[in-house]
């Protein structure tokens, strides 16, 4: 199964080119689609998911925040990112969690990911 990113852009909100990425390369979106729970990440977090870290890194961005959701039979991953200027992690998260959870009429938790094993 493959994914479409959507790599995230400065202020200025352009749209972006859709990169594509195999699901099975990063756990915590792989967690995520199976279990249909969230996930966020934290580029310094040593202990989150390492594949997902460096794609962090490689967009510029501190974190991640991931909700997945289905629109009829197709599930969905929203991810919000937030770099050096954005909410803290720690404070986005909980806005981020109480929005799902009214959008999807569901509970929604995205807690920090971690290694399988």
């Amino acid at each position: 199964m493959s994914i479409r990113r959507r790599r995230p852009q400065g202020p200025e909100f352009r749209p972006s080119i859709d990169e594509v990425f195999e699901v099975a390369d990063y756990p915590a979106t792989a967690a995520a689609l199976r279990d249909d729970v969230g996930f966020s990440v934290h580029v310094d977090d040593p202990g989150a998911d390492r594949e997902e870290r460096a794609l962090l890194r490689d967009y510029g961005q501190c974190y991640v925040v991931a909700v997945p959701a289905w629109h009829g039979a197709r599930q969905l991953l929203l991810e919000l990112y937030g770099d050096q200027q954005s909410t803290l992690l720690a404070e986005a998260r909980p806005v981020i969690e109480a929005f799902a959870s009214r959008t999807l009429l569901r509970t929604v938790t995205c807690p920090p990911s971690r290694p399988r094993g």
